[in-house]
């Protein structure tokens, strides 16, 4: 070959291989260019773009609600034979922009008898004339009174009551306020944006209406003051619910008591009901938010006397709505003060429902459903066996079947909220990624109907829920891109979720948040994710006082003992590991055996890892037995039959402890006793139906089983018989070691 021809192929291979080395070049250039590009797509630009796009909404539907009011529909009064009185009212309503009123006359066949009846045609009038409150009444010419009733149309967000309001026939402007402000709280908002709207005039109508009672009209009756006392502490119950201000909620106290005074029990013995039962619901709202069982015990008093004067055979819907009210009242008292009252609670519920029929009040039917399967679901978190949480499955499935989406699409998102938390609540319990992948999907269902331009703390919320079931799941599978989906969810959140107004949906969402971090930290061995953890769960018990929320910032104590025990043992100090034990106690004096066993057990679980933790930290046999006593304390609260996953985990953790006790001491009895425990742990996990985890145990019974094996070797015999089980061990392991680099 000669010289030119050796040329020409050296300059070839020269130009290939610059060739190559410019299209690696390029290639890397252009997968990152790439990459760049998507990751301030998703990272900048997309969340700009929704954030503008959902801005853009609420501001279109704030501008749409201001422009258009709310919508008043008047029927004409029976009885006015010379239109005056409806007149008046409608001068009275009209005296606020924000109320447009339009004409109707009387619908035919109109019953003021029968509260469902007169409720289904106000519905259909609401829904033809595109309304949002229907106001209609009757002049009694012996009395010389004009009644008008009040009902809102029920968009499945708010059940709206009937209000009614009790007038001398020859009214003057001066009682305007009242017709006002009843027909403002009657409006079933359809979204966050209309409440700024409302609280607009609301609040001037309140004040007014407010001075007018102090001023006591003598052309009134007791039973016409009453009933504008009534109408104050109505308005400013919603003004405080709404505008989250203590002081509405006592301006509704006061006026419902003054009412009182008013409306003797033998001569207005439904009006006085009807307030004593409005009176309950703000002493319900008050004690739920302040976390004080005895105003919730007041409530339950109160619910108890206005029942005094709701018969069942004389007013059977007012008496079942009552029951559900009483019902719920100790369902509130249950997640403050312990689970001891919810087999009342279910009680009431369960006889509010012998008067629900979903063919006659289908939204109401549904909502009392929903209430009982929340109650069942509390219920069963404590209770020996699964029955209640079953029950309220059962229950979630048939609601979400029977309620149309369409007619009541909120109702119909709630439904499926608590489905989503029983099926949650189920699952951890038997330890189902089945179920948890259910409760996935009904919650991604809910947030179809829950916009965040409309909804924005209940689209937060579902988005907290299903990051619980995500970081759920990815502790049970061990995948991070799992948690990252879970932690991307409570972000979401937090974005909405505003600590100063929504403190306790806030703390709620960053306990999770720090779970989720600190299984992110364990699993990819980042420090800096166990550190997020420690810090969000102190965060979230910054607003868990534990004089007003006992059992949040047990539950906060235990989240952050266990996110300090985890860095302890990454970082490998003792400090650390203490001060988790310390806030395990901490939690177990408000989490008592007697009243809450599982949440003990929980509680006493925990407290059993941290000790096993600083012994084999410390190497101490002590603080290893010392667990061993918590872990045996934890199992004798669970049965391996009625719930055989919660026992199982139990038995593995004391297995794992037996474990470490064993290679300290290196005795053959104790390895004896771990091989029995996680030989029962496989056992338990089979009949759990949880084979990934039976799969765990067999691999660590094996593994005992070898250790054991050898160490009876070694205590039988000489050098030989010492040597060849460590030399079969170290060929296991090799082989092992070699199919996992294989598959890997």
């Amino acid at each position: 070959m000669n010289t030119d021809t050796l040329d020409i192929a050296g300059a070839v291979t020269h130009l290939g291989a610059w060739l190559l080395c410019g299209f690696l070049i390029l290639s890397f250039a252009w997968s990152l260019a790439e990459r760049l590009l998507i990751w301030t797509y998703a990272g900048l630009i997309r969340p700009g773009l929704i954030r503008l796009l959902d801005g853009s909404k609420a501001a279109i539907g704030k501008m749409r609600r201001r422009h258009r009011g709310f919508r008043i529909v008047l029927a004409d009064l029976t009885g006015d034979d010379d239109d005056s009185q409806t007149k008046l009212v409608v001068t009275a309503l009209s005296s606020i922009p924000a109320l447009k009123v339009a004409r109707i006359p009387a619908p035919p066949g109109w019953k003021f008898a029968g509260r469902i009846e007169m409720e289904r045609q106000a519905e259909d009038v609401l829904r033809t004339r595109k309304g949002d409150v229907l106001v209609f009444g009757r002049i009694d010419r012996t009395e010389q009174a004009l009644s008008i009733s009040f009902l809102g149309r029920d968009v499945g967000a708010n059940l709206c009551g009937r209000a009614t309001l009790e007038l001398p026939l020859d009214f003057d402007a001066s009682l305007a306020p009242a017709l006002v402000a009843s027909a403002l709280t009657q409006i079933a908002l359809t979204g966050e944006d209309d409440v700024p709207l409302l609280l607009d005039w609301l609040v001037p109508q309140t004040l007014a209406l407010k001075a007018l009672c102090e001023r006591k009209p003598k052309s009134l009756s007791h039973l016409q003051r009453a009933g504008l006392l009534h109408t104050v502490g109505r308005s400013a119950a919603l003004l405080g619910r709404l505008s989250h201000d203590p002081n509405g909620h006592q301006l509704a106290l006061a006026a419902y008591r003054h009412a009182l005074e008013g409306l003797p029990p033998d001569t207005a013995p439904l009006a006085r009901a009807a307030t004593l039962n409005a009176l309950a619901l703000t002493l319900r709202q008050i004690g739920y938010e302040e976390r004080d069982p005895a105003l919730l015990e007041e409530a339950v008093a109160t619910f108890g006397q206005a029942l005094q004067h709701r018969r069942r055979d004389l007013a059977p819907f007012d008496w079942a709505e009552t029951k559900r009210e009483c019902g719920s009242a100790l369902a509130c008292m249950a997640e403050i003060d312990g689970p001891s009252r919810l087999e009342e609670a279910e009680a009431l519920l369960r006889e509010a429902l012998e008067e629900y029929r979903p063919e006659r009040t289908l939204v109401r039917w549904a909502d009392a459903q929903m209430m009982l399967a929340h109650i069942l679901r509390q219920r069963g978190r404590n209770a020996p066996n699964s029955a209640p949480l079953e029950e309220a499955i059962a229950i979630g499935r048939r609601v979400v079947a029977d309620l149309p989406q369409k007619r009541a699409p909120l109702a119909w998102a709630q439904a499926h909220t608590t489905l989503g938390h029983a099926l949650e609540t189920l699952a951890e319990r038997k330890g189902d990624p089945g179920l948890l992948l259910e409760a996935g999907r009904v919650y991604a269902q809910a947030l179809k109907e829950w916009p965040r331009s409309r909804l924005r703390l209940r689209w937060a919320a579902t988005n907290a829920n299903l990051g619980n079931v995500l970081a759920t799941l990815a502790d049970w599978t061990g995948k991070p891109d799992t948690l990252e989906h879970a932690i991307a969810c409570y972000r979401n959140a937090l974005r909405v979720q505003n600590r100063r107004k929504h403190a306790q949906a806030w703390a709620g969402t960053q306990n999770s948040l720090a779970y989720a971090l600190r299984l992110l930290g364990a699993q990819t061995g980042n420090r800096k994710h166990l550190e997020k953890a420690v810090a969000a769960a102190r965060a979230a018990l910054e607003e868990w006082p534990r004089e007003r929320f006992p059992r949040d910032w047990a539950m906060g104590q235990m989240n952050l003992g266990t996110n300090l025990c985890v860095l302890g043992q990454r970082r490998r100090n003792k400090r650390l590991i203490r001060e988790g034990i310390a806030a395990f106690y901490r939690s177990l004096e408000e989490r008592r055996r007697e009243e809450m066993p599982l949440e003990w057990a929980e509680s006493q679980g925990s407290l059993a890892n941290g000790l096993r933790a600083l012994g084999e930290l410390e190497k101490s046999p002590q603080r290893l037995e010392a667990s061993l006593s918590a872990y045996r304390a934890v199992l004798a609260i669970h049965n391996p039959d009625r719930a055989p996953f919660d026992w199982a985990e139990a038995q593995s953790r004391l297995a794992a402890a037996l474990l470490s006790l064993a290679r300290m001491t290196r005795d053959v009895a104790e390895f004896s006793r771990a091989e029995e425990a996680f030989e029962a742990a496989a056992h338990a996990y089979r009949l759990a139906g949880t084979y990934p985890h039976e799969a765990g145990s067999v691999r660590m019974l094996e593994d005992v089983r070898a250790r054991r094996q050898r160490l009876e070797a070694r205590a039988n015999s000489g050098i030989a018989g010492w040597l060849l089980p460590e030399i079969r061990h170290l060929v296991r392991r090799a082989l092992r070691l070699g199919r996992k680099v294989v598959i890997g």
